[in-house]
């Protein structure tokens, strides 16, 4: 038996977060500036130390998946 859907993330979370960190969102797709430090993504959807709970709490979404992973220590585009 799966666990029930996810809420989003409480915007406390990304408080921090540069507000222009999200570049842009179309068709479903959402590309965002990682900074080094932080993963992309974590061991689950509720896994608050990732790039992936950012989004999710920016956005106010109960998923996000990711497209492809940078490692913890590298910045750069990740689409989402």
């Amino acid at each position: 038996m799966g666990r029930p859907p996810a809420s989003p993330p409480d915007a406390a979370l990304y408080a921090g977060w540069p507000a222009d960190a999200i570049l842009g969102v179309a068709d479903g797709l959402v590309i965002c500036n990682k900074p080094a430090g932080l993963a992309t993504a974590g061991r689950d959807l509720l896994d608050p130390d990732c790039l992936q709970s950012l989004v999710m709490a920016r956005l106010r979404r109960t998923r996000v998946w990711v497209v492809h992973q940078l490692d913890r220590d590298t910045s750069g585009l990740v689409l989402l």
